[in-house]
């Protein structure tokens, strides 16, 4: 309440008067008299000359106001003088006080009666207040002792929610204990909980005090329309004491168990709405008051941040889920990753030294899986890694793991090895799954695997050592000759040295012109004249001395080196076969073997142009010369490359006919010009039946397709007899030449060959 001030307390019998005039004689007792100058009264603008009181008139009664004034009055008091503080002004001869506003002007007149009046008025206002204050600490103590009674019932429902919560993580065990707990708080015969999503579609509804023969006989779901819908999308609460009085209670299925009263509140959380509670018809009968709004808008918060606690949890599940997949596992395959590969060896290996027994790692490298992402593209090539995944992990237990290092590798860990034969049956199964052809976006695709295995504790007891003899095993498979598996041995190690020996060397070997060309001549058994020769690489290494082409071709090929050095040897034969030519070795061809790397260029065709373009070779007298591999590895790209290299006019000859896979209705598409029959096969030509059957073959078919067959290592009379009478008429080998340097081709030509 607040503090009284003098304008509280003025007078009510106060007159304004003249300074010139006389007080009438039938005066009122107790009247003050404001007097003011004449010209001026009654005008607040005006000079105010003091007060005069009835008790001053009746000393002389005859006299003028302005004689009545006291000559020196007591000064004005401020309006918002504080009560307490004006009793002071008066004593004894006081009995009147003139009130100023902030202006100074007069605006009352507060007397000892005055202020007294003012003072009993404020005692009965505080005795009223006082009486009612009792009341209501009279009720409020009742309703504490209620609530307190209801808070604690909260909080006990809220313990059961939260013990929910740290069982289960399953929203409708959350919501179902919800729903019966605030039932039983606050004794509804029905309650119903439904939750939706951010379509406000429902997407649970618990209910409790209703039988399953009720619940079915609803036959459907609140759909949120009327009553309950308005809680949703208004966000606040409905009490209703009649549901028949409010239109909107028609959105309640009509089989839902009869009801009267209605308490409904939203679920919601930072002005997002999850759902909504609603309560009907409490046991005793009588309607949902305030407090029980309270109640259940408390409860219906306490659920929320339950349910986002809930939610949150499993978000950050599903993210750290998703973060351990990303850490762990190939993206593209799903396989593990290098990471969980190496911590599942680490384990494998702890295992292995307890209990005493053999532990195998295999890294498995697919065969020009380059070659089939530069020829069909990168879509193509993460679809074979998919589907050469899925083969390989249909050939391990479940106790093995499968993982993708990266790019074409895999890594297969086999713990449990009782011993090495169980071993070979794995790798033989790896083998034999990448051997069916693969069909991708509609490519048929040809792919082998190579295969390094290194065993714990045979090659080592240390799992990096272990990893390097594996990979060690796998490239040593690779060199010989692919699609194969290979154990890790010392000696392969000892390889793999003088691998990453020539690798050092070999890229600044150009530069240091430690390359040259031989030449072996090609030769025409009719007539015995040269038509032909083959250029042949050779490297003399200032470091490493001379270095077959069977040891550093391979290795070139898997550093990327061979392309830089194919192009050179093109150049550098184009370049000698147009000096023969202007010499006077006419139409002498010059064969050019091309690698599978290089062959997979997209631009050979455009390259090799160039090269005849700055020799000045014609391109009728180069031949390049293909392998069977090569031919296999993606047959649709091999034929567009090969008519891109037809159409520049050079021939295209098969190197090393008979050790691959190459059938005679794809053979005959190609553009080819000769077949070369492998040394391998004429070398027992002579004495091995079936090697004689398949040259023979090999002749009868190549002519029967309009092409020239040629020989190699040919080295004996009777071996050039026999090719002879099955009419091969050309052919290559030690018995006519070895590889010569370019001069020495010049002689042979003039002096020609002797033919049986």
């Amino acid at each position: 309440m607040k503090e009284l001030l003098a304008a509280d307390a003025y007078a009510d019998n106060v007159i304004l008067v003249r300074a010139d005039s006389r007080p009438a004689p039938n005066r009122v007792a107790g009247t003050v008299y404001a007097v003011f100058s004449t010209e001026t009264l009654g005008d607040k603008e005006g000079e105010f000359q003091g007060l005069v009181t009835d008790m001053d008139i009746s000393f002389a009664p005859q006299r003028i106001f302005a004689d009545l004034v006291n000559p020196h009055p007591l000064a004005p008091i401020k309006a918002k003088t504080p009560l307490n503080q004006v009793e002071i002004f008066f004593n004894g001869f006081t009995e009147a006080l003139a009130v100023i506003d902030a202006d100074s002007h007069f605006v009352g007149v507060v007397t000892r009666t005055s202020v007294l009046k003012a003072l009993l008025k404020r005692e009965r206002e505080l005795l009223t207040r006082t009486q009612e204050l009792n009341l209501q600490i009279a009720e409020d103590h009742q309703k504490l002792a209620l609530w307190s009674v209801r808070l604690s019932e909260l909080h006990q429902a809220s313990r059961t929610l939260l013990n929910v919560l740290a069982h289960t993580q399953i929203e409708n065990d959350i919501l179902q204990s919800g729903i019966e707990a605030l039932c039983q708080l606050l004794q509804a015969r029905y309650g119903a909980v439904g939750i939706i999503d951010e379509n406000k579609k429902l997407t649970h509804f618990l209910h409790t005090g209703m039988s399953e023969t009720q619940i079915n006989g609803i036959g459907q779901l609140p759909e949120g329309r009327g009553l309950l819908g308005a809680v949703i999308h208004e966000n606040s609460a409905i009490r209703l004491d009649d549901l028949a009085t409010d239109s909107r209670s028609v959105g309640f299925p009509a089989n839902h168990p009869p009801m009267t009263s209605l308490l409904a509140v939203p679920i919601s959380n930072l002005g997002r709405v999850y759902g909504r509670i609603y309560l009907c018809d409490k046991i005793d009968g009588t309607p949902f008051l305030p407090e029980d709004e309270l109640l259940a808008m408390s409860f219906a918060t306490s659920l929320s941040l339950i349910l986002d606690n809930a939610r949150e949890i499993q978000e950050i599940k599903r993210g750290q889920q998703h973060l351990y997949q990303l850490a762990h596992f190939d993206p593209l395959t799903g396989l593990p990753n290098r990471e969980l590969a190496y911590d599942r060896i680490r384990q494998a290996l702890a295992n292995s030294h307890r209990q005493q027994n053999k532990l195998a790692i295999i890294f498995a490298d697919l065969d020009n899986f380059k070659h089939v992402n530069d020829s069909l593209g990168h879509a193509v090539g993460d679809e074979l890694l998919k589907a050469a995944a899925t083969r390989l992990t249909q050939c391990i237990r479940e106790s093995d793991t499968v993982a993708r290092l990266g790019g074409d590798e895999f890594l297969i860990l086999l713990p449990g090895i009782i011993d090495v034969q169980s071993i070979i049956v794995v790798a033989q199964k790896i083998k034999d799954a990448l051997q069916p052809i693969f069909k991708i976006n509609g490519q048929e695709i040809f792919i082998s695997i190579s295969i390094g295995i290194s065993v714990y504790p045979d090659d080592s007891v240390d799992i990096g050592e272990l990893l390097r003899d594996a990979d060690t095993a796998m490239y040593h498979a690779k060199n010989s000759g692919r699609n194969n598996f290979q154990f890790f041995t010392p000696q392969m190690n000892a390889v793999v040295q003088r691998q990453m020996s020539l690798i050092s060397v070999l890229g600044r070997s150009l530069e240091r012109d430690q390359f040259q060309l031989k030449y072996q001549p090609q030769v025409d058994l009719q007539t015995g004249k040269m038509v032909g020769v083959e250029a042949l690489l050779r490297w003399h290494s200032t470091e490493l001395g001379h270095v077959s082409p069977a040891e550093f071709i391979p290795v070139a090929e898997i550093s990327g080196l061979i392309i830089t050095i194919s192009d050179w040897v093109l150049m550098a034969a184009c370049t000698q076969g147009k000096q023969w030519l202007e010499q006077g070795l006419q139409n002498l061809r010059v064969a050019v073997n091309l690698s599978a790397v290089q062959f997979q260029q997209s631009q050979l065709a455009e390259k090799v142009k160039q090269v005849l373009s700055e020799t000045g070779f014609p391109a009728a007298l180069l031949e390049l010369e293909i392998t069977e591999n090569i031919m296999m590895s993606d047959k649709n790209a091999v034929l567009i490359v090969l008519n891109e290299l037809k159409v520049l006019g050079v021939q295209i000859s098969i190197d090393d006919f008979g050790t691959g896979y190459s059938s005679l209705s794809y053979l005959k598409r190609l553009p080819i010009d000769r077949v070369k029959i492998d040394q391998s096969f004429v070398r027992d030509v002579v004495t091995d039946t079936n090697d004689a059957a398949i040259v023979t073959a090999i002749i009868a078919m190549t002519h029967g397709l309009n092409l020239e067959v040629i020989a190699e290592g040919v080295e004996t009379k009777a071996q050039l007899e026999f090719l002879i009478n099955r009419q091969c008429y050309y052919a290559q080998g030690y018995y006519f030449s070895q590889p010569v340097a370019a001069e020495e081709i010049t002689r042979l030509w003039h002096g020609g060959f002797n033919t049986p």
